[in-house]
């Protein structure tokens, strides 16, 4: 999945004019000294395997400007609006029954007007499933 948004990052490909702009990680504070690592070393060495199965390439991240800023999500409504889709993702494929009862089931494809569907080319939604 950070392998997506990495892609996202280096080529640029935003919804709309947003090709050239820069970037930063603005995460839970799950595991931040293991993130900060890794995006430190993905803009070294971040060697990405060929879709079309020939070899891998080195595609050092270059638009992530600063290390992962970790905040708290109960004190971060951006996160929290980002678990809130992430729950209705979820939602969207394995309803709960209170999901279900409430019809609540759809509440994702309300989010489709501002999602960038470009993180996959192959799922309809846009999204990459591990």
């Amino acid at each position: 999945l950070f392998q997506r948004f990495e892609n996202t990052m280096r080529y640029g490909n935003f919804p709309g004019g947003h090709s050239n702009d820069h970037g930063m990680l603005i995460v839970d504070n799950t595991d931040g000294k293991k993130l900060s690592h890794l995006v430190r070393k993905m803009s070294v060495y971040n060697m990405v395997p060929s879709n079309n199965g020939g070899a891998a390439r080195n595609l050092p991240l270059l638009k992530v400007i600063e290390d992962p800023h970790l905040r708290d999500s109960a004190n971060s409504l951006l996160i929290q609006a980002c678990d809130v889709a992430a729950f209705f993702l979820h939602q969207r494929f394995a309803p709960n029954g209170y999901v279900k009862k409430a019809y609540a089931d759809k509440y994702y494809d309300r989010l489709g007007p501002i999602l960038n569907r470009k993180a996959s080319t192959t799922h309809p939604l846009g999204i990459v499933i591990l």
